[in-house]
């Protein structure tokens, strides 16, 4: 049995949500299955308990964070994890009778239960955090600045490999403090300064800026006054109750790995043709194990009452009492339930009625969406015909360029990976059967987006039996009319951006100790261009990043927030001048 007092107190209150916190919930998922079966041999010193998991050999201290390990990992291991989980076996038994929480303890002491909120019930406006939480928010905003302007002091190329450790302290400050999306922002610069650090091809310098800069704007608004918790965002995603019986007509599945994750995700059209979202996803993915060389993955789960698996489900027009849907993502809740199933009819006027005949007119309302998840980018869209397909050797890429019949044409692109093996040779037999019958209707759901100034369209399913209805009635808006003049100017206006962008991932690679090159020119460039607010904010940052090197006041978090304004400057430029420029680029 452990005798230290100070370590028996650290475990008890090692449960879940606090382990999960020191890493997170796959490592600590990995820890649980393995410490089934295992044997505790430990012994405790001056620092804490010593105990051999995994062929490493694991210093458990308190508090749990300063634990050690042998492994090469940074930060909390699955080996520190397991360990703790043991040594919990061992603790004293009355020790485990005083847990606080099997005391009755007076009313105050124990926090209050959630009202249940009624579905016709709107939640009461929040109100802002308490003077404590708010101190606590600002000073885990204040280390994550810390961290970035770090970053830009010091530069990528002088980054020492212990950089990413204080990322992830930083992140676990936020996590404390319930700061969900900056947690979420300074795990993802942590993980892409690792991939620097250790040269991995997966590195992309200007991504990184991007990031960067973003994490540095979010962390100034936290630190700001009056926050609520919805500032703070959410860990997990928040479902809304559907209100009445919600009819879905199953319309793709698309095979998904990604990371430590694989399974499939559901496509289905919400039959309300009232209802503002129309399309929905639903997303059956599990984590990876791996035993060796082996890979294992879980069965798909059964939802919705209906005793089997959704992927025997989606030849079934279903109707469910119930549902919970966020952001077009239906939830696996209990409390839905499937009341009705008939089969699927997809040649049906609700889905032909929402089929596209013209890029332009997908470009132009994907241009004015709001984008929270991949439902909000999805389109049912007729090709007049198929322009040609090609495999990309150099981008691994099968591309499929389809036109309409308004002398449009856009791309459609599959990356090649060893998991889409399968999903490519599917792509390529539609295609040909494309080129081989173009007397035949075609549709493709796709799932459209905006890259490098053109529209460009993600496969998912298509159909060869859906009849077409009367044409939509689509007429472009007289301002897209002339877009040559304008997508020249935009073209231009894109250089000069991209320009800009070097100078601020020059300042990133090299850090603003070391000097920039080529800044009063561009300035001058902006200007003459136009962009007087974007010349400002440009010379206000130089000038600042000159300060820096010539002063020993440290101006690097300053510094930092005035490359945010640029790079944001920048960003929203950028989104409008994408839709003139893939009006343009679409042309044949």
């Amino acid at each position: 049995m452990i005798q230290n007092k100070t370590l028996i107190t650290e475990l008890l209150s090692a449960d879940e949500v606090r382990l999960t916190a020191l890493a997170n919930k796959g490592l600590y998922k990995r820890a649980l299955k393995d410490a089934e079966g295992a044997d505790t041999d430990f012994s405790e010193n001056e620092c804490g308990a010593e105990l051999t998991v995994g062929g490493e050999r694991c210093i458990i201290k308190a508090p749990l964070e300063s634990s050690q390990c042998s492994c090469v990992a940074r930060g909390v291991c699955r080996h520190i994890l397991t360990a703790v989980l043991l040594l919990k076996r061992q603790l004293p038994e009355e020790s485990v009778q005083e847990l606080p929480v099997t005391k009755p303890g007076p009313a105050k002491e124990q926090a209050p239960e959630p009202i249940p909120i009624e579905e016709n019930e709107q939640p009461q406006e929040q109100k802002p955090l308490s003077k404590k939480d708010l101190d606590r928010v600002h000073e885990a905003a204040d280390i994550c600045r810390q961290q970035l302007s770090g970053v830009l002091k010091r530069g990528l190329v002088r980054e020492a490999d212990s950089a990413c450790d204080g990322f992830e302290i930083a992140a676990v400050r936020c996590h404390a403090a319930k700061m969900a999306d900056a947690e979420r922002a300074v795990r993802e610069v942590g993980s892409r300064l690792k991939d620097c650090i250790e040269r991995r091809a997966a590195f992309d310098e200007r991504v990184f800026m991007h990031r960067l800069c973003e994490c540095a704007a979010l962390m100034q608004r936290l630190g700001g006054d009056g926050l609520t918790e919805s500032d703070l965002g959410a860990f997990k995603a928040t479902y809304e109750d559907y209100v009445g019986t919600l009819d879905i007509l199953p319309i793709g599945t698309r095979s998904v790995t990604e990371g430590d994750y694989t399974g499939n995700i559901y496509y289905f059209l919400n039959m309300d043709e009232r209802a503002q979202q129309r399309f929905l996803t639903y997303s059956d993915l599990r984590p990876v194990f791996y035993e060796g060389a082996k890979r294992i993955r879980r069965g798909s789960s059964e939802v919705w009452g209906a005793g089997v698996t959704l992927k025997s489900l989606m030849h079934s027009r279903m109707s469910l009492i119930g549902a919970k849907v966020q952001s077009g993502k239906l939830s696996s809740s209990a409390q839905t339930t499937i009341v009705s199933q008939q089969r699927a009819n997809l040649n049906c006027a609700a889905l032909r009625r929402l089929v596209y005949s013209d890029l332009r007119e997908i470009a132009i309302e994907l241009n004015s969406r709001s984008i929270n998840s991949e439902a909000d980018r999805l389109f049912f869209f007729r090709p007049k015909r198929l322009e040609g397909y090609e495999f990309d050797d150099m981008t691994q890429q099968l591309i499929i360029t389809l036109s309409d019949g308004f002398g449009n044409a856009v791309r459609m692109s599959a990356k090649y990976t060893k998991y889409t093996g399968e999903f490519i040779s599917q792509l390529e037999a539609h295609a040909k059967r494309m080129a081989n019958r173009p007397e035949c209707s075609y549709v493709w759901l796709v799932s459209a987006y905006f890259e490098d100034n053109e529209l460009m369209l993600f496969p998912i399913e298509m159909y060869d039996f859906i009849t077409a209805l009367e044409e939509r009635s689509f007429a472009l808006p007289k301002m897209y009319e002339k877009t040559d003049i304008q997508a020249g100017y935009a073209n231009n206006l894109g250089l000069l951006f991209d320009e800009a962008e070097d100078r601020l991932c020059e300042a990133v690679r090299s850090g603003i100790g070391s000097s920039l090159t080529d800044t009063e020119r561009l300035i001058e460039k902006c200007s003459d261009f136009g962009l007087g607010t974007l010349s400002k904010l440009m010379e206000r940052f130089f000038k600042t990043a000159e300060s820096y090197r010539h002063s020993f006041d440290d101006k690097s978090t300053q510094a930092l927030l005035e490359m945010a304004d640029v790079y944001r400057y920048i960003s929203l430029a950028r989104k409008k001048l994408r839709l003139v420029s893939a009006l343009y680029n679409m042309k044949l």
